[in-house]
């Protein structure tokens, strides 16, 4: 049975190499919400998120550019209360496409 896109702009088969806190790992859209921990396959899918739409703004633009990666630092928060105060986690995440 076939999967619905997990991120709009990219199918889950293309290939993507993922940075999470120093660790590098090459796997597909659709394996990202395999993920083993929940803050770092939040963190990557907001990075693939973030991609996307940059890629559609470039392309809406017209520029000759197309963006390929995308990278921050993601602040996770146990408690969403707690916002704005000291994050649980902070989790630095790169994501290029392949």
């Amino acid at each position: 049975m076939r999967r619905e896109r997990l991120i709009r702009g990219f199918n889950n088969s293309q290939k993507i190499r993922v940075i999470v806190n120093d660790v590098g790992f090459y796997t597909t859209v659709g394996d990202t919400e395999n993920m083993c921990t929940r803050p770092h396959r939040m963190a990557v899918q907001m990075a693939l998120q973030n991609l996307a739409y940059d890629r559609d703004r470039a392309k809406v633009r017209c520029e000759k550019d197309m963006p390929v990666g995308f990278g921050f630092n993601y602040n996770y928060y146990k408690n969403p209360s707690r916002i704005g105060g000291t994050p649980d986690k902070v989790i630095g995440v790169q994501v290029d496409l392949v």
